[in-house]
């Protein structure tokens, strides 16, 4: 059954996704100078499936919270989703406008940063968990929601509560930096969850010297 699917401009996902090599060895995420290729690792038990130069099903192989490669699907029971963020433009009616977030960039939002990607972030290579979802948004600050079901996958308009409580958890588990936290806090204001902003943020982001607390 498959599991792997590129994500359109609009939204909506085709099955597959194409693979380079005759044996073939790897997929490509990106063109021009943005490029990175993730290779298909064949243990000779459990590998990738290709067929006919297209990638049908797989999982993903983590190295730091990366993709180091894809590898057989064996148990695993979500998805694979590749994302081309210059070319996203949802319809209204599939997807929630949330104008109030500053600076949004196209693309994934996920709680672990689970992904692999180009350097710009043009191209994102994305793991969807059984039972659980991540959000994709477009150029426009219109953000969907991908839901993954026995490696099935569905969209449907975010829900900014959801939203928040992703964003939260980001912050919790990988951001770092006086920048990333302070944008984590304006973002919860402009859905109005800033409740959800936990008093362990709130302590790191005090514990930036000086120089940074005056750009708040």
């Amino acid at each position: 059954m498959i599991n792997c699917y590129r994500m359109s401009g609009s939204g909506e996902f085709i099955s597959v996704i194409p693979v380079l090599g005759n044996k073939p060895e790897r997929i490509e995420l990106g063109d021009g100078s943005s490029r990175r290729r993730v290779p298909l690792h064949y243990d000779g038990r459990t590998n990738p499936r290709v067929v006919r130069g297209f990638l049908e099903e797989a999982s993903p192989d983590y190295n730091e919270k990366r993709f180091q490669r894809l590898q057989g699907r064996n148990e695993w029971r979500g998805a694979i989703v590749t994302v081309n963020t210059g070319v996203l433009d949802f319809s209204s009616a599939r997807s929630t406008h949330l104008p109030g977030i500053n600076n949004a960039w196209p693309g994934v939002e996920q709680e672990h940063f689970l992904f692999s990607r180009t350097d710009d972030n043009r191209h994102q290579l994305v793991a969807v968990e059984e039972g659980e979802f991540c959000f994709v948004c477009d150029s426009r600050k219109r953000y969907m929601r991908i839901l993954c079901r026995d490696g099935v996958v569905a969209t449907a308009p975010a829900v900014p509560r959801e939203l928040a409580r992703c964003f939260v958890i980001r912050a919790e588990n990988t951001i770092t930096t006086h920048k990333g936290l302070l944008w984590t806090r304006k973002a919860l204001e402009a859905l109005g969850f800033v409740g959800l902003w936990t008093d362990e943020l709130e302590t790191r982001l005090a514990s930036f010297p000086a120089s940074h607390q005056r750009r708040r």
